[in-house]
């Protein structure tokens, strides 16, 4: 029965897993607001410092996630090997399933990581110090990019070719402090946001390629935003009790209050780095 249960609970983690500080705010799918302990709170609820005790440090950390529209590792496992023209084989797979699912949707990649600074994640008592980069990319295209190599180029039909890409990539430095005042405690994180790069390209007309029985033509407009020299702050503010007799525990949390950066905006910083 133990075993079962077990089973189940591993089950239930890995089919509502969840991205972010480390292993026990992945197992408890984000459920994290009143667990955090130490420069973790930082990020999630500040307050959970009100009741810390002594040092905690991150040497070397790293958090990745990539999501996508388009592809599991079931269709990944249906499509190897498979006969994509004949039925009759013993393993077929039509090629209809491999993009009708989308419903004419784009096909949509998105990555965000978080890159901790050795050392520089850590806090003391009430007070905690972190620094870390972020990097967010979001990224679709057409259905039809696909579509022309598993079907070929029909004569006269328009194929559409638009590509959308978005990159921020940001230095996020932050302290913390939090205040005891039994039974209550409360937190607040102040974050200076350095951009680094915001990329950005988008179609500005349509994006196509057409063949006719006597041409191919073809249409690519876009246009490329970068910014660089980002520059902003952001706020955490976070409120939690303590654990009752009963193993209660109430917390609640604000973050990224009043978050804004604004690009082109040299500083001394970026001077010295160039």
């Amino acid at each position: 029965m133990l075993s079962l249960i077990i089973r189940l609970i591993l089950c239930v983690n890995i089919l509502f897993a969840y991205y972010k500080q480390d292993p026990i705010m992945i197992a408890l799918s984000g459920a994290y607001n009143t667990v955090a302990k130490g420069y973790q709170s930082v990020g999630v609820n500040p307050a959970n410092l009100s009741f810390s005790t002594g040092t905690s440090i991150s040497l070397l950390n790293m958090n990745l996630n990539m999501l996508n529209n388009f592809m599991t590792r079931k269709r990944l496992l249906d499509i190897s090997g498979a006969n994509l023209e004949n039925s009759d084989a013993e393993k077929y797979f039509p090629k209809n399933d491999i993009l009708g699912y989308l419903n004419g949707e784009p096909i949509k990649f998105n990555i965000i990581a978080n890159l901790p600074v050795p050392g520089i994640n850590f806090s003391k008592n009430q007070f905690s110090v972190n620094s870390e980069l972020k990097i967010f990319s979001n990224q679709q295209f057409s259905q039809d990019i696909i579509e022309m190599g598993l079907e070929g180029n029909e004569i006269d039909r328009i194929y559409d070719l638009s590509i959308k890409k978005e990159d921020v990539v940001i230095w996020e430095s932050s302290f913390t402090k939090a205040f005891d005042i039994s039974p209550i405690g409360l937190g607040f994180t102040l974050k200076y946001l350095k951009g680094l790069c915001y990329y950005v390209l988008e179609p500005i007309s349509d994006s196509y390629v057409q063949t006719t029985i006597n041409e191919i033509g073809s249409q690519a407009r876009y246009i490329i935003n970068q910014n660089l020299y980002g520059d902003g702050f952001s706020l955490d503010l976070g409120l939690t009790t303590t654990q009752n007799d009963a193993g209660w525990k109430i917390g609640v949390s604000f973050i990224n209050r009043f978050a804004d950066i604004k690009w082109n905006k040299k500083t001394s910083f970026d001077n010295s780095l160039s």
